[in-house]
């Protein structure tokens, strides 16, 4: 079950406090939605902005027994992402390899040529000049996705990954997670590339 209308509990522009933050550094709710993430039906997905400008929010899984609200699974488990390391080659190229899989992925990056000549990372010829700041976002996107059709709803989540600044994005990294004993597992991962 999901219900696309807020949780009473946490409508947008409510006061929230992370995990882990003292009340008087709250942050403000952007969504929150009634989801069954674990057979229970009782729990709330829960949206917040981080504050900075490059489009990346936090979430917060609870759960609403008996009045009481808990977390199911903790923040930072549930921001992480994947763990991506990310290397520029000759040629325009990025390889981006999740830690903890070995998926790998390479990203053509010849369309950011001009921004990239202009920050002195790649010359005319493609060739690389000095490694260049990659930027691997946290999640933009973490919304329930039933992807099995059970009832029971996964977590799809898209992360940006950009070149040199955060405008030059190139890729998103997307991936399906389900809960199971407490934990988040990985179903699927596949990174596109931005043309």
């Amino acid at each position: 079950m999901t219900d696309k209308q807020p949780s009473p509990a946490f409508l947008p522009g409510m006061k929230f406090a992370p995990e882990g933050l003292p009340v008087e550094d709250n942050t403000f709710v952007c969504d929150s939605r009634r989801v069954d993430i674990n057979g229970d039906g009782n729990d709330i997905l829960v949206s917040f902005a981080t504050g900075g400008s490059g489009g990346v929010y936090q979430y917060g899984l609870l759960t609403d027994e008996n009045d009481q609200v808990r977390s199911i699974i903790p923040q930072k488990e549930l921001n992480q992402g994947l763990l991506l390391e990310t290397q520029c080659l000759p040629g325009l190229v990025l390889k981006v390899t999740d830690k903890n899989t070995g998926y790998i992925a390479t990203i053509d990056i010849h369309k950011g040529l001009a921004d990239y000549e202009r920050l002195g990372i790649y010359n005319e010829k493609g060739e690389l000049l000095k490694d260049p700041m990659v930027l691997v976002d946290g999640f933009g996107i973490l919304e329930p996705e039933d992807v099995n059709k059970d009832g029971i709803y996964e977590l799809y989540g898209m992360q940006r990954i950009s070149v040199g600044a955060n405008a030059n994005s190139v890729a998103n990294a997307e991936s399906v997670w389900t809960l199971s004993n407490g934990q988040l597992k990985l179903l699927s991962e596949v990174i596109d590339a931005l043309n």
